[in-house]
Parts: C-alpha cells; structure tokens; sequence
C-alpha cells in the first residue's frame, strides 16, 4: 500500500474546510466504514479523527459518487479496491501513492469506471501504455462474496457488453484538493 505521509494529517473540522462540506455528511461516510481514519479514529465522547491526505482524496471522491446517486453501500467497496488498486499501482510504478502521483506526475491518468451501475474498472494510463483493471461485482465485492484478488488486469480495452458507463477522472479530483 502507498505509504501514509504521518507529518499531514487533518481533523474533521480542517477536511469540512478543505472540501466545503458539512461535518454531518463525512461523519456519516466515517461512520458506515466508507473512510477509515488512517491516523486516529473517533474511540467516544472527546476523542478526535484524524486523517491523512490519502483519507481526503477518498472522501473527495466518495462525495462524488454521491452527488451521481450511489449508494453508500457500493462506496465501501470501492474505496477498499481504491486501495487495493494503489498497492498494484506502487508495484508498476516507482513510488506511486494516492493522491500524490496523481497531482504530481502528468504521465499517471488513473479513471474509474463503473458499468450497469454494478462493475467495477480502473484504467491506468502510464508511459504510453493503457492497462484495464477489474470487472469487480461492486454487489458480491460489497457482501464479501468475491475477493479483490478476482480483479484482472489487462493490456486491452475488454469488450464491454453494458448499457450504461460511468467514469470518474481520479486525476481531477486530486487535483482540486
């Protein structure tokens, strides 16, 4: 997994600042497990979240998601497979971590694609060369019915047979933080 910078971290108030949202929705995307503190969670009355850069391009994109009508249930998924995809990533690219390679290295275009509503793909776009990976059941993924290790990867476009795309530029979104 792409190494969390332990100097910048975030509270709760200072990631409602940086994303102009209110505390209450991204409380609630903590609390159904979309984004998980990678520095310190909430353990009761007076304790703090904290959360790393990583956290704040997850709950960017999670908003996202959300302003198109996904349900939160299919969020959690995808944010794992989000990490999921970065330990891939780190393998193929040196020093590859989420946000930072994607708002520091013009060469790295990352998209994620979801089909039918219920398919899950990445394209890695690097150095000239397009890699596809995943054809994830976000539903099976969801109920721990099919594990992440089922993604494929491939060097070709896989022939979609789907009746609606939806893609997200992961680059756009990092960069906006």
């Amino acid at each position: 997994m792409g190494s969390v910078n332990e100097k910048v971290s975030y509270t709760l108030q200072e990631v409602q600042e940086k994303l102009k949202e209110p505390q209450h929705r991204l409380i609630h995307l903590c609390e159904k497990g979309v984004v998980i503190p990678d520095f310190e969670d909430a353990q009761g009355r007076g304790t703090m979240r904290r959360f790393s850069e990583r956290n704040l391009f997850e709950f960017a994109l999670a908003l996202e998601l959300r302003r198109f009508t996904l349900p939160v249930a299919y969020l959690v998924p995808i944010i794992k497979v989000l990490r999921a995809f970065e330990t891939y990533a780190a393998k193929q690219i040196e020093v590859f971590s989420l946000p930072k390679s994607l708002q520091n290295k013009p060469s790295v275009k990352l998209n994620l694609i979801i089909t039918d509503g219920e398919h899950l793909f990445f394209t890695l776009k690097h150095k000239g060369e397009t890699r596809y990976i995943g054809g994830l059941d976000l539903e099976s993924v969801q109920r721990n019915k099919q594990p992440l290790s089922h993604a494929k990867v491939s060097l070709e476009d896989p022939t979609f047979s789907f009746t609606s795309r939806f893609e997200v530029d992961l680059n756009k979104i990092a960069q906006a933080l």
